[in-house]
C-alpha cells in the first residue's frame, strides 16, 4: 500500500536503479509525505508540560551558574568626561579595552540583588552624528542586551537643577525645510524601548534611587521624571535664543535638550533587539549655564543621572531577551534542543502567553489539562 514502510523501501530501490526515472522520485516523496502523515500523532499535553519546565530548568540552570554562565550585558555610553567618571564610579574593576580601531573602552561589572553585569563604558563626544556611529561600533563590538545614553542636558520646562529625566522620545528638532517664509520643521523621533521606559517608571515612583548617588549632593533632593527631550547640534546658552524659543513653540513637550540622543536611538533601532533608554541630569536651564557650570551642576547631576541608570539595571530581572539570539532557537549556556522539543515553538518554553494565541504557557497548559 502506498505510504506504507515496506513501500517507501521498494520505492528507494527502485530510485536507486533506475535514477534517470524522475516520476519515481516524485511518487517517492509523495508516499514519504503519505507516511509522516499518517505516522503523526500529536503531543500528550502531560507531555508537552514536561519539555516546558525542563526547558524551565535549563534556563534556572543557566542563570545559576550550573553549566555555561549567561552572563547580562549592558553598553553605557556619555559624552562628557565628567559624565564618564560618573558612570564609571558605579563600575567594579573597570579595565581599559581597545577596539581594533583605536576606540578606548572601559568593562567592568554591576553587581545586584538582581544578578550581575558586565559594563561597558564609552565616552563618544559631543553630537548626533558622533553618538551614532559609536554607539553602532560598541554596539557590534560588546553586543549588549542594553545599551543606555547617561549625561547632562539643559532644562526646557518642568524641571530644576539636578533632576533627572529618562527621555521617552527624543526629538531631532533640527529636521525641516527652510523656506522663504521660515523653517517648516519635519520632525525626526526616536523612542527609547517599552521595557526599559515601564522599569523607568517604576524607579520614579519611590525614592531608592537616590541611595546610589555617590559623593556630596546639592542641598535640593532632585527629582526623576520620564518624558520627551530634544536633541540638536547646538548648544542652548539663552531662555531667549532663538532655539530656545522655537523648541517651545513646537516642541513643547519637551522637558530638557541635548546634543547626542537622536543619534543614539537611530543606531539602536537599527541593532534590534538591542533595548535603548537616555538618562539625563539637568546641569543648567538655559540662561546662566557658565554660573552653573561654575557651581558644580555638570558633576551633580551626571552623578544623579548615573545613580538612577543604575538603578534601572539593578531592578530589571532576567527576560528571555538576555539569552536568546533572534527569535529564540539558540541558547547561551543551553544545549541544543532534542527530539520533539525542536518542534516546539520559543514561547511555549521561555515567554508568557498571548491570550487567545494557541501557544500557552506551561501553567496555562496545566490549568486546562489537570
Amino acid at each position: 500500500m502506498r505510504g506504507t514502510e515496506a513501500a517507501c523501501t521498494e520505492l528507494i530501490r527502485l530510485v536507486d536503479k533506475f535514477p534517470e526515472r524522475e516520476w519515481l522520485k516524485w511518487t517517492l516523496d509523495e508516499a514519504r509525505a503519505i507516511a509522516r502523515q499518517e505516522a503523526w500523532r500529536p503531543l500528550d499535553p502531560k507531555v508537552v508540560i514536561e519539555m516546558a519546565e525542563e526547558g524551565r530548568k535549563r534556563v534556572a540552570e543557566s542563570e545559576s551558574g550550573a553549566g555555561q554562565k549567561a552572563v547580562r550585558r549592558a553598553a553605557i555610553l556619555t559624552a562628557l568626561p565628567v559624565e564618564y567618571q560618573a558612570v564609571k564610579a558605579h563600575v567594579l574593576e573597570p579595565r581599559e579595552v581597545t577596539h581594533e580601531q583605536g576606540t578606548i573602552y572601559h568593562i567592568g561589572s554591576f553587581v545586584a540583588d538582581s544578578g550581575s553585569w558586565e559594563i561597558l563604558i564609552a565616552r563618544v563626544g559631543a553630537g548626533n552624528a558622533n553618538a551614532a556611529f559609536e554607539a553602532e561600533r560598541a554596539i557590534s563590538y560588546f553586543k549588549p542586551a542594553i545599551a543606555l545614553f547617561v549625561g547632562v542636558a539643559g532644562g526646557v520646562k518642568d524641571v530644576k537643577l539636578g533632576d533627572v529625566v529618562a527621555a521617552s522620545k527624543a526629538y531631532g528638532y533640527e529636521s525641516g525645510k527652510d523656506r522663504s517664509t521660515g523653517f517648516a520643521p519635519r520632525p525626526d523621533v526616536g523612542e527609547s524601548s517599552y521595557s526599559l521606559l515601564q522599569r523607568a517608571e517604576a524607579v520614579t515612583m519611590n525614592e531608592d534611587w537616590l541611595g546610589r548617588i555617590l559623593g556630596a549632593t546639592k542641598k535640593r533632593q532632585p527629582q526623576a521624571l520620564v518624558g520627551p527631550i530634544a536633541a540638536g547640534e547646538k548648544v542652548v546658552d539663552a531662555n531667549r535664543s532663538d532655539t530656545a524659543l522655537f523648541l517651545r513653540d513646537q516642541y513643547s513637550d519637551a522637558l530638557a535638550v541635548e546634543m547626542e540622543g537622536r543619534g543614539f536611538l537611530k543606531a539602536v533601532h537599527a541593532n534590534e533587539p538591542v533595548r535603548a533608554l537616555i538618562v539625563r541630569g539637568v546641569s543648567d536651564l538655559l540662561s546662566g549655564k557658565a554660573a552653573a557650570d561654575k557651581a558644580g551642576w555638570q558633576d551633580q547631576a551626571s552623578r544623579n543621572a548615573s545613580a538612577f541608570a543604575f538603578e534601572i539595571l539593578a531592578r530589571l530581572t532576567r527576560s528571555p531577551r538576555d539569552h536568546l539570539k533572534g527569535h529564540g532557537r539558540e541558547h547561551k549556556g543551553i544545549g541544543p534542543l532534542s527530539g520533539a522539543e525542536q518542534f516546539l515553538p520559543p514561547p511555549l518554553l521561555f515567554a508568557d502567553a498571548h491570550p487567545g494565541g494557541g501557544i500557552f504557557h506551561a501553567d496555562e497548559l496545566r490549568d486546562r489539562t489537570g
